[in-house]
């Protein structure tokens, strides 16, 4: 595939499923980390493992804005070492919007863009009609004890 600059509108490549092909393909890499945002793409990238082995995955991970991540019974606990990852010290704050998100939506917006307010970096329920829980964790300090509050934000897109 080839893609050259210049004033285009902004486009959308959606990669379904091709996570094991493309994690030691260094054009993917590319693609994920310099001309999406050269070229005003955004990149969509669906997979079954956050942690898929290869040359330039751990890479491409690092450059990934949002992730939506769905519920994972047969492997919870890749979920659990992605939040403490995302949130050291803050791993119960993770788990329990985690399980609350899926008991509400069954999906949960991570939100790690520089851009955004770190306020909102845990939501779910996004869409037109619903309202936004947005999980945020009740004291910055507090490090035992229930560790989440829930915003309902009106979502009226």
């Amino acid at each position: 595939m080839e893609i050259r600059g210049g004033d285009r509108q902004h486009m959308i490549c959606v990669l379904d499923d091709l996570l094991q092909d493309l994690a030691n393909d260094k054009w993917a890499q590319e693609l994920v980390c310099v001309s999406s945002y050269h070229l005003n793409i955004t990149i969509c990238m669906l997979g079954h493992n956050i942690y898929e082995k290869g040359t330039v995955m751990r890479t491409m991970s690092l450059n990934i804005h949002y992730f939506v991540i769905f519920e994972n019974r047969r492997d919870p606990e890749q979920l659990h070492r992605f939040g403490r990852q995302v949130f050291p010290n803050k791993g119960k704050y993770f788990t329990d919007s985690l399980t609350k998100a899926m008991s509400l939506a069954r999906y949960m917006i991570v939100d790690l863009s520089p851009k955004s307010d770190k306020l909102y970096s845990l939501r779910t329920r996004i869409f037109p009609g619903e309202d936004m829980i947005v999980f945020r964790p009740k004291n910055e300090e507090q490090i035992a004890g229930e560790h989440q509050i829930e915003l309902q934000i009106p979502n009226d897109i």
